[in-house]
């Protein structure tokens, strides 16, 4: 395993310890745009180590579901990935706040913008994006999302037994 794999493999890693609170929730949604507008606490004394973990965590998680709009296709790679390279690109300090601020990244509209304080509180910020930052926030503390599979198999059910006795005569 690479230095920079490791790496990121050690920031997810500290993400998923994080106690995470939603605080409050705003959402617009019309037929040619939604914006979402989320803010999270996390622990004062978790944010020396947790700050930088849940950007990427974020990041990572926004430029998977972002795919290509318009003209943004050209540049667009199904199986690639966010990496620090890119973390560090769009990182900054903004009135005392870690920044990620993120448009189109090699052909994926991200439109996420992410800010945390010292005190904890983050707010996640989308633009066409739907209500993804509540899902996000929502997979980094380990909900499972269900996806329609394909496969044109049936489920296999098998009947349960709950006793010798239950009349089945099994």
């Amino acid at each position: 395993m690479s230095q920079r794999n490791s790496t990121a493999y050690e920031l997810l890693a500290r993400v998923a310890i994080l106690p995470i609170r939603i605080l409050s929730s705003k959402a617009t949604a019309e037929p040619d745009f939604s914006a979402q507008y989320l803010r999270v606490k996390i622990l004062r004394d978790d944010v020396e180590d947790g700050a930088l973990a849940l950007i990427f965590a974020i990041a990572v998680l926004s430029f998977h579901d972002a795919r290509p709009r318009g003209t943004s296709d050209i540049d667009y790679i199904e199986k690639d990935e966010w990496t620090l390279d890119d973390l560090c690109g769009q990182l900054r300090f903004w009135k005392g706040a870690l920044c990620l601020d993120t448009d189109y990244v090699r052909g994926r509209m991200m439109k996420t913008r992410m800010m945390i304080w010292p005190t904890g509180v983050a707010e996640i910020e989308t633009t066409n994006r739907h209500q993804m930052a509540s899902r996000w926030i929502a997979t980094i503390k380990g909900k499972k999302h269900l996806r329609l599979a394909s496969g044109g198999r049936e489920p296999t059910v098998r009947p349960v037994h709950t006793s010798p006795d239950d009349g089945t005569g099994t």
